[in-house]
């Protein structure tokens, strides 16, 4: 074992008389890489860290899941039920019929790592999930309640009682003559979703106070500041979120409006409360209003003037104030421009930050208003 031939052309033979310390029998070609590693006397096995695995989770009957694998260093090995290798590499996809778990390993030079493991369990989904839902409510004889939902699909049915339609749609107008139970559900093309109810109780409201009258539902640009107003015969009116959060109080407040949402109001005198009206608030894109940044003006004809693109405005007014907050400059109307000169002196203002409060509309009565700052550079 091991001998080879001493001298050019000599028969003596020096035979192998060390002592073999480990053998590794491989049942495939290694590579040059990995001979390479393995002749190399300083050699050491390495240490594989186990792959990081997507979370257990639970699906519905006959989902195709894909889970996910990032190894330490190697190749990653998929197996289900395990010693059964189902796939190899950093992703497996499955049609998930039945609970399932899948043991995720790396190999590298014949190294393995310790073993992870994905835990895939199986759900009846052919019931969806509850109905929108809504809270009781206590509302004065004759009062006006709307209700609206949006799912994502499907068809809203609005019940009193159960099994007994009213109407179909995204909304539900009351008009309370009565005490009633009310259920609503989602119709699917392939089944309805489970049925939420709620109460609507009438109550005599002779000696209570009247709600406030609430803007109308109204279309705004997203990422905008919009004033609201509203009216009441007395009292504070109190502005909150779908949550119940208080965003503000008074008649006429200004709202940060960020994407489409419910606002609800109500009156408030000496600790008791109105009823509760609300107004929804849909939010689009307005691309086409441009809010410069900077002008320049030094008479040399180009942006020489600040002046603010909002196409379709029916109401404007713009205020132009400096670091200080001294009003400088103000607007009435979106065809005017300012030089960057003092509004009243006709004094030119130096290069410097200032800040504007733009207030207008856009197709309706109700008032946006955009705060920014413009960077005059003469």
């Amino acid at each position: 074992l091991g001998y080879y031939p001493i001298g050019g052309g000599t028969f003596n033979h020096n035979y192998f008389e060390g002592s073999i310390d480990e053998v590794r029998i491989y049942n495939r070609a290694l590579t040059l890489p990995e001979m390479q590693l393995i002749c190399d006397i300083n050699y050491v096995d390495p240490v594989l860290g186990m792959p990081r695995v997507s979370k257990d989770t639970i699906v519905c009957d006959s989902t195709f899941l894909t889970l996910n694998a990032i190894p330490d260093t190697g190749t990653v090995y998929w197996e289900s039920p395990q010693g059964t290798i189902v796939g190899s590499g950093g992703s497996y996809g499955a049609l998930i019929t039945q609970s399932s778990t899948f043991y995720v390993y790396s190999v590298l030079n014949g190294i393995t790592s310790d073993t992870a493991v994905i835990n895939v369990g199986v759900k009846n989904c052919a019931s969806f999930p509850a109905g929108p839902v809504f809270s009781d409510a206590a509302l004065c004889e004759g009062a006006i309640l709307q209700l609206i939902a949006y799912p994502d699909s499907g068809i809203v049915h609005w019940d009193s009682p159960l099994g007994t339609a009213v109407t179909l749609g995204n909304t539900f107008t009351i008009n309370v003559t009565q005490t009633a139970l009310y259920f609503v559900y989602v119709q699917y093309s392939t089944g309805n979703s489970d049925t939420s109810s709620f109460n609507v109780t009438m109550k005599n409201c002779s000696n209570v106070i009247r709600i406030p009258i609430a803007p109308n539902d109204t279309l705004v640009c997203e990422d905008t500041e919009v004033i609201f107003k509203a009216f009441r015969d007395t009292g504070t009116v109190y502005w909150t979120s779908e949550q119940g959060v208080i965003l503000d109080t008074g008649t006429t407040v200004t709202l940060s409006v960020t994407t489409d949402t419910r606002i609800y109001l109500y009156n408030e005198v000496s600790g008791q409360r109105s009823d509760t009206v609300s107004f929804y608030i849909s939010t689009t894109e307005c691309g086409d209003e441009i809010f410069p940044n900077v002008f320049t003006p030094n008479g040399d004809g180009l942006n020489d003037y600040l002046y603010f693109t909002i196409p379709n405005a029916t109401c404007f007014t713009a205020s132009i104030y400096n670091r200080w907050g001294v009003l400088v400059y103000e607007m009435s109307e979106i065809e005017f421009a300012w030089d960057g000169f003092v509004q009243n002196t006709g004094e030119p203002l130096p290069d410097g930050v200032y800040f504007y409060t733009v207030t207008y509309c856009v197709s309706d009565a109700v008032e946006q208003q955009k705060r920014g700052s413009i960077m005059l550079i003469r």
